[in-house]
């Protein structure tokens, strides 16, 4: 399945969706920009969309009116947006979200994971990939080794995050082999059909608007 990804931020009193542009490792929502309630066309069976809080994820808070206010027609909406200890957690699901997408590299430290999983199993880890490698905390480490540890902790899903498309298809290759329950999320610009054809069964796919 294909699961689109609309990065959204807060403008003119309601929540609005952009195209995702990347840049010194930070996204961005372009114009130009659409109510984000129907920016994805659902087909009414409840898919999953993923809205991206651009805002929050850029900044050292998340934006509560986009988690407050952020609704897809026709989906089920995962939220991603800055997580850094478990009231972020608490926060996130104020809205409307079904999932809230948790980007490794925001946490306060790794054993906030140990927590979330406790508290929800509505929360899905994210690693961002940053020239090729994993971004965490104040280092990078090996994609596979993040992977790897989300999947200690338990979580049976764990979403890569490729925002700069730096993952060459041959790392994309050796993460299906290794690591089942992980998730490509591809940046602007990227042949989803080529990594996808790898062997995942989602992938993630940045949306135009």
């Amino acid at each position: 399945m294909y699961i689109p990804a609309l990065f959204a931020l807060f403008t003119d009193r309601t929540p609005m969706a952009g195209n995702a542009e990347q840049s010194n490792g930070r996204l961005y929502a372009q114009p130009p920009f659409v109510p984000l309630k129907s920016a994805c066309a659902g087909s009414g069976n409840r898919e999953p969309a993923v809205v991206v809080d651009v805002k929050g994820l850029n900044g050292r808070v998340f934006d509560d009116r986009i988690i407050k206010n952020a609704k897809v027609s026709g989906s089920d909406m995962w939220l991603m947006t800055r997580i850094r200890d478990l009231d972020d957690v608490l926060d996130g699901f104020m809205g409307n979200a079904e999932k809230l997408l948790v980007p490794y590299h925001t946490l306060k430290n790794a054993n906030i994971l140990k927590d979330v999983i406790e508290l929800s199993d509505c929360c899905i880890p994210v690693v961002f990939s940053n020239n090729g490698a994993a971004k965490c905390f104040r280092r990078t480490a090996e994609l596979g080794e993040i992977i790897k540890e989300t999947a200690s902790i338990g979580f049976p899903t764990t979403i890569v995050f490729d925002a700069d498309n730096s993952i060459s298809l041959d790392v994309w290759s050796h993460i299906c082999d290794r690591h089942p329950g992980a998730v490509p999320f591809l940046g602007p610009g990227r042949d989803a059909d080529v990594v996808k054809a790898i062997g995942f069964e989602d992938v993630i796919v940045a949306s135009e608007v």
